[in-house]
């Protein structure tokens, strides 16, 4: 099949006739004229009979033209062939021979010029449709894959949902049993408070019993009063013991119901690697000891802490604090003073910062107001000093009759400072979210 140009504007290059062969053929029709001239009568020089057939033969070109696509394809070269042979009808009747034949043999020449033209334009037009319809399949088959990609898109999107909410599952089972390890182990320490409990009752048990065996000696009469106080400390025993039995039970049913559990979640939890996080955290916090430490004793031994002079000092340090009297528990500190602030939540370091105890104004009016906070216990006998502080803490827990608490434990570093006891540093740390160890 023969190739055409296609145009941007859908029009189709079509192979121009040369006007030279229609000049020739223009010439040769007046050279046919002029020897028919030497001819007989006729119609001017020529004989009525060619000039009818010439006009004869145009119209039955012209005809035939209309048979075809010419009328849809070349309807002005059409047009114009028609238009020739009304012009050689016409120059008949005015006598004008060799002009009627000329314009008949240019009208059948249109009429034929029309058909050609028609018939490569209809070549083409199948081409293109061949062309239309081989890229429309290319089309189709694109879509079909456009189709199946979004198909296999979608589906991947589902298993990633899938995976994310299995994933999500396997968290909430880890912390579900991180929970219950430390209900465990609350439950373990409770246990063995009531058993020093009962050492202890027993042990004050046997003392008592062994004055009273020396006051029956004595005296008669303190033997009643003995007795009634040996009774009451049986009975005082006797409930420490239903006590220790009961935490026991207690510690029993936790270990049973955790080591269910454990089986189910073996592979979840990496016990090595949880001990080797609190192993590098404790190395770390007593590498930081040792630094300031070491930064106490540069000052020399006339800063020796003594716990009788210490006491007094952080005593009215923590009433101050207390009664938001905060002018008077900054005076505790030196110019120098930095304080080491650091959030701890599944024994794990969530935030740390620093920052200089002059800042303590704005910390004690937000997140750490005096109000807030319940002093627990202390301890002067080494450094760094001590203070424990509690308060119910605003992380929730999906297990019920399980209260936690934020523990917040500041460790004081000293050094004096013009013969004055005074803080030099200060670490705290904010133990987010554990059961209440009092």
């Amino acid at each position: 099949m023969k190739k055409y140009q296609l145009h941007s504007n859908n029009q189709i290059e079509r192979p121009a006739f040369p006007s030279v062969v229609i000049l020739s053929l223009s010439i040769a029709f007046t050279f046919v004229a002029f020897l028919l001239s030497s001819c007989g009568g006729g119609l001017g020089k020529i004989r009525v009979e060619d000039v009818d057939t010439s006009i004869t033969d145009a119209q039955i070109a012209i005809q035939a033209a209309y048979f075809t696509s010419a009328a849809k394809y070349e309807p002005t070269t059409l047009n114009h062939a028609q238009s020739l042979l009304n012009d050689a009808k016409k120059a008949k009747e005015e006598k004008k021979g060799v002009e009627s034949l000329r314009l008949a043999q240019s009208a059948k020449f249109e009429a034929e010029l029309a058909v050609s033209r028609s018939k490569q334009r209809e070549e083409i037009d199948e081409e293109i449709k061949a062309l239309k319809q081989e890229k429309q399949a290319e089309l189709d088959a694109i879509k079909n894959n456009l189709q199946v990609a979004e198909l296999e898109s979608t589906k991947m999107k589902l298993d990633v949902q899938q995976l994310e909410s299995r994933l999500g599952q396997l968290e909430s089972d880890k912390r579900d049993l991180v929970m219950q390890l430390s209900e465990q182990r609350n439950a373990d320490w409770k246990a063995k408070q009531a058993e020093n409990r009962v050492a202890e009752l027993e042990q004050q048990l046997t003392e008592i019993q062994s004055q009273l065996h020396s006051a029956l000696l004595k005296q008669k009469e303190s033997e009643k009063l003995a007795q009634e106080f040996s009774n009451k400390l049986s009975k005082e025993l006797a409930a420490a013991r239903a006590e220790a039995a009961e935490a026991k039970k207690r510690e029993k049913a936790a270990q049973v119901k955790s080591s269910t559990r454990a089986k189910d979640y073996t592979t979840k939890i990496d016990e090595l690697e949880r001990e080797k996080t609190r192993e590098v955290a404790l190395a770390e916090a007593r590498k930081r000891a040792a630094e300031i430490q070491a930064k106490t004793a540069q000052a020399g031994a006339g800063n020796m802490i003594n716990s009788n002079e210490i006491k007094p000092v952080v005593t009215n340090w923590q009433d101050a604090w207390k009664s938001q009297n905060f002018d008077e528990h900054l005076s505790f500190y030196t110019t120098d003073a930095i304080v080491e602030k650091i959030f701890i939540r599944d024994n794990k370091e969530k935030s740390k910062s620093q920052f200089n105890a002059r800042q303590l104004r704005t910390e004690f009016s937000q997140e750490f107001n005096p109000n807030e906070w319940e002093f627990t216990n202390y301890s002067i006998t080494q450094i760094p000093v001590t203070y424990r502080f509690t308060r119910p803490s605003k992380v929730t827990t999906g297990k019920q009759n399980v209260k936690l608490y934020d523990q917040w434990l500041r460790e004081l570093w000293f050094r004096k400072d013009n013969s004055y006891w005074k803080i030099s540093h200060e670490t705290w740390k904010i133990y987010e979210g554990v059961p209440s160890f009092r």
